[in-house]
């Protein structure tokens, strides 16, 4: 596959352009990560059960947690998706980059 200037050039505008994108996916990612534990613990101390696998399962059932997986779903989505876009710019960048030298060489 040959890769042209113009394609190596809109894979590189699109890293540029999905910098801040990519960081926000991931600093979303990560902070919602980061919240679980709190949610449960908070979601354990308000339970009425006795027991700590009791209050674990119901923590996890209820509708705070389901609205965190959901959002968690989505985060993941959000970045994968981010991601392997750069992955395949970064990959186009280097076929150009590839292609580039061999036609020096000859």
């Amino acid at each position: 596959m040959i890769i042209t200037e113009e394609q190596s050039q809109k894979a590189f505008d699109y890293l540029r352009e999905s910098e801040e994108p990519h960081a926000q996916a991931k600093s979303d990612l990560e902070a919602l990560k980061k919240h679980e534990k709190a949610l449960v613990a908070k979601l354990k101390l308000q339970s009425g059960e006795k027991t700590s696998a009791a209050k674990e399962d119901e923590a996890h059932a209820s509708t705070e947690y389901e609205t965190w997986e959901a959002g968690m779903k989505q985060a993941q989505y959000n970045f994968s998706l981010i991601e392997n876009k750069r992955d395949r710019a970064m990959t186009c960048l280097d076929l150009w980059r590839t292609a580039s030298a061999n036609a020096r060489r000859l």
